[in-house]
């Protein structure tokens, strides 16, 4: 079975790729930031929240909700 942080390395990727292809304009420094800085990810690492078994598209639908509300 894989690490807990590699499972978390692996989805943030996933993430800044995803973000970065819902929004051309960003770089890719620009989107880690958000990701890191997100609900999404202070919940994705904590392991008990279990998060981290999800898909990266419902994640990602998690950080955009997280985004259109802070907006």
């Amino acid at each position: 079975m894989r690490k807990f942080t590699e499972i978390v390395t692996d989805l943030v990727a996933e993430l800044v790729m995803l973000l970065m292809r819902h929004n051309y304009r960003l770089r890719e420094k620009q989107a880690l930031s958000i990701v890191f800085a997100s609900t999404t990810y202070q919940r994705l690492i904590d392991e008990r929240s279990m998060l981290y078994m999800q898909r990266s598209d419902y994640l990602f639908s998690l950080l955009m909700q997280e985004l259109a509300h802070t907006r």
